[in-house]
């Protein structure tokens, strides 16, 4: 890592009580922009968002710094920089560990080491399983946060040369928000993100049926040129599946960035709906160069999405 933008930490793990020493962002770190998939993007093409989950030599217990009970300017602007945004959601914080143990935690980790396929996976996939599995353990299941733990995994390991693990990861997180999409029971905010996010990652999977159906919901929902919705998130997802919307319909499971609201949301949201009652809009901006990842996941198949579940 570069030493001028990340510094030694101290860590202490709130289950065994080891003290231990790891590299953090050290200076403020600003997504440039995000990928269709919501995935921040910075500069120097580094994903510094997947260095933040950090483990315990020791008992291997796993979270984001804020439940080691890290805090600095450096890394709670980028947490916040990350997740502040239209489609964004907070970080899951372990708020107590009474339920777990130091054995509960080797148990677990020697169940992921023992899982078919976990042996190709990286350190850093390796601690984005065992950070969603100490989740899980410490407090009650959710599914909505599990989608999330297995859609920053995906994020983590995508794009770093290992086809099965990018797959493996992509496979288990559209899953699960394909399974939350088809609850007609939520609240309709969370329903248009979880319709989103499945099309969208079943779009980037190639799973083009399944992307279509997906999207077309939101490409379909209408809204009031009067008195558009207060929360801009709506919008910004819809909006954002028209587009990716257009790539499903021809087969195309390119990288593409996404439309990114500025300072003056509404404003633009607003432009946006005039445009989409006038009609739909050709403009699409999709990463050139982008076939050869088109290409590794084709490739990559199925083959880890069920070692892990």
């Amino acid at each position: 890592m570069d030493n001028k933008i990340y510094g030694e930490v101290s860590l202490t793990c709130p289950v065994c009580s080891a003290h231990f020493t790891t590299l953090l962002p050290a200076v403020p770190l600003i997504p440039s922009a995000r990928r269709s998939d919501l995935k921040p993007l910075f500069e120097d093409n580094i994903d510094h968002f997947a260095s933040l989950i950090q483990t315990c030599p020791v008992c291997m217990f796993a979270a984001w710094p804020c439940s080691f009970g890290h805090h600095s300017e450096a890394v709670d602007s980028l947490i916040e920089r990350c997740t502040s945004r239209p489609g964004d959601r907070p970080l899951p914080v372990i708020s107590s560990v009474e339920n777990l143990t130091v054995r509960k935690l080797g148990s677990l980790h020697l169940n992921l080491l023992r899982l078919p396929g976990a042996a190709s996976l990286s350190e850093t996939g390796r601690r984005c399983l065992m950070a969603a599995r100490c989740h899980d353990a410490a407090e009650e299941v959710s599914e909505a946060r599990d989608a999330d733990y297995f859609l920053r995994a995906y994020w983590a390991v995508s794009g770093r040369g290992n086809p099965f693990e990018e797959n493996t990861f992509l496979v288990l997180a559209m899953e699960r928000f394909q399974k939350l999409a088809a609850d007609n029971m939520l609240q309709e905010r969370e329903r248009t993100r979880f319709l989103y996010l499945a099309g969208e990652l079943a779009r980037r999977h190639g799973d083009f049926v399944s992307a279509v159906d997906a999207l077309s919901v939101l490409d379909e929902r209408e809204f009031d040129l009067e008195a558009p919705p207060d929360d801009p998130e709506e919008i910004f997802l819809c909006e954002q599946a028209s587009r990716m919307l257009s790539l499903a319909a021809v087969q195309s499971a390119v990288d593409a960035k996404v439309w990114d609201f500025s300072e003056a949301l509404l404003s633009e949201a607003a432009e946006w709906l005039e445009q989409k009652a006038a009609g739909p809009e050709d403009d699409l901006d999709a990463d050139e160069g982008s076939d050869e990842g088109e290409e590794r996941r084709h490739d990559a198949g199925n083959a880890g999405s069920s070692a892990l579940n």
